[in-house]
Formats: C-alpha cells, sequence, structure tokens
C-alpha cells in the first residue's frame, strides 16, 4: 500500500510498532526524502501536523476507536481524507470442497477468540467497522468500496498467507509449526491448490 501511495509527490510519516518493522521500512525507504518513519502507537502520536490523507492498510482494527477515529479526525486538514481497508477474506469461513478440510484444521488449532472472529463473517465484520469509524461522532457514514477476485494459492502460498493472520502468529511456536505443516500436507493431498475468494 506505501508503494502505491508513494507513485504521487505526497510526503508521509509511517508509524509503526516492531523495532522489526521500523527497521524494514527504514531500510526500503531510507533513501526517499519524503518519508519519515516513526516507532509509535497511533494513540499515542503525538504531532501538531494536519495531514490532508491518513490511512491504515489492514491495521486500524487494533487501535481503540473511541481513541483512534477522533484522534484521526482531529488530525486532518479540513477536507482532510480518512482511509482504513481492510482485507477481509481473513475473517470468515468458507464451506464446501477444500474449505471444509481447512476450516476442520482452524478449529483443532486456533483459539475461540480467533475462532469466534471467523465466524462473524465479512458482513457483521464490515457493520462493526462502520459502527467503530463512526465512534466520537467525527466521521459519518463512510464511502464504503469493495473489490471482490479469487486467488489460486498453492499449499507452500497458502500457508505463508495464513502465517501472517493474527490467530495463527498467536499459537506458540511449536503448535503454529504443527499447525502449518498440517495444512500444508492437507492441500497436497486434496489437489495441491486453493482457490482462495478476496474480499
Amino acid at each position: 500500500a506505501t508503494d502505491l501511495f508513494l507513485q504521487g509527490e505526497f510526503a508521509f510519516d509511517l508509524l509503526e510498532v516492531s523495532e522489526e518493522q521500523v527497521a524494514f521500512l527504514k531500510q526500503k525507504y531510507g533513501d526517499n526524502p519524503r518519508v519519515t518513519v516513526k516507532k509509535d502507537y497511533f494513540e499515542q502520536y503525538e504531532t501538531e501536523k494536519k495531514y490532508d490523507l491518513i490511512y491504515s492498510a489492514t491495521a486500524f482494527h487494533w487501535v481503540d476507536s473511541w481513541i483512534g477515529y477522533p484522534k484521526a479526525w482531529e488530525m486532518l486538514k479540513p477536507g482532510g481524507t480518512l482511509a482504513v481497508f481492510w482485507h477481509m477474506s481473513s475473517v470468515t469461513f468458507y464451506e464446501g470442497g477444500i474449505f471444509d478440510g481447512l476450516n476442520a484444521l482452524k478449529k483443532k488449532y486456533l483459539s475461540e477468540e480467533s475462532l469466534g472472529f471467523d465466524a462473524e463473517g465479512i458482513q457483521k465484520v464490515k457493520e462493526r467497522r462502520i459502527t467503530q469509524i463512526q465512534a466520537g461522532g467525527c466521521f459519518g457514514a463512510p464511502e464504503v468500496f469493495e473489490y471482490r477476485w479469487i486467488d489460486t494459492y498453492d499449499a507452500d502460498r497458502y500457508v505463508t498467507l495464513l502465517n501472517t493472520y493474527s490467530g495463527t502468529q498467536a499459537l506458540p511456536e511449536g503448535k503454529r509449526q504443527q499447525y502449518l505443516e498440517e495444512v500444508r500436507d492437507y492441500i497436497n493431498e486434496n489437489g495441491g491448490k486453493v482457490d482462495l475468494p478476496q474480499h
């Protein structure tokens, strides 16, 4: 997402919370004078700047909505834009075919909290996030854009994707590796590919 936004002429302040991610971003964008990388939580970030655009790619759900959205409102210039977007296929179960077995493995390994989030489905998550955007009464009803397509994953690529999800990351290392190995084996034993609807 950052690469796409940097195709314009704006200057950017990038916030990250981990030392590793900050180091990665500084290495990636260190030669670009329009990019400043800062280690901070959005809730704690302090600046006198007013921004034309504040955006978050698949991350703003980690920010307390009663703090984050009013804060974003205060940080925007008049007429500025808040753009929050998410990859939604990680928050629902798909049924039928190969997904029946993948869902069984999810239920076997992931916490009830992770499964509850998945079980809400895309529509419920979308409704909740729209309500959160309106927290504090600053933003009205957001303009919503949805993009859908199907990506085909082989077993290794699908496991790499699963390993980016917070529910997977929350597993202890040994259990996480066991989960991912079982997923890889299951896919390879059942046609070797997953056609994953993307939202």
